[in-house]
């Protein structure tokens, strides 16, 4: 996973390492990072965000479920990141985590 990250926080595109639902205006900002591992698929999902105040351009993904890959986009999983996503103790947390001082 770390090879995924690290590739994700250089600016890369990669689909099959990770994505979003950009196209669809509900889960825009949910975001997967996925793997496979003795052939079964996982996932871990969250959120995308730009907690930073003072620097519009910095970008987070918030990393909240983790699950196993069907055959199709689960979308009940991405209504739970949104869920999540807008919890007021979520915000919060984001916004103390990435604080400007």
């Amino acid at each position: 996973m770390l090879s995924r990250f690290d590739h994700w926080l250089a600016g890369n595109v990669f689909d099959r390492y990770f994505h979003g639902w950009p196209n669809l205006p509900k889960y825009k900002d949910c975001f997967c990072f996925k793997w496979e591992q003795a052939g079964t698929l996982y996932r871990l999902y969250g959120f995308l965000c730009h907690p930073k105040r003072t620097d519009s351009r910095f970008q987070a993904c918030i990393l909240v479920l983790h699950a196993q890959k069907a055959d199709a986009t689960n979308f009940t999983l991405l209504d739970i990141v949104n869920q999540i996503k807008d919890m007021p103790a979520v915000v919060r947390a984001t916004e103390t985590a990435f604080r400007d001082y």
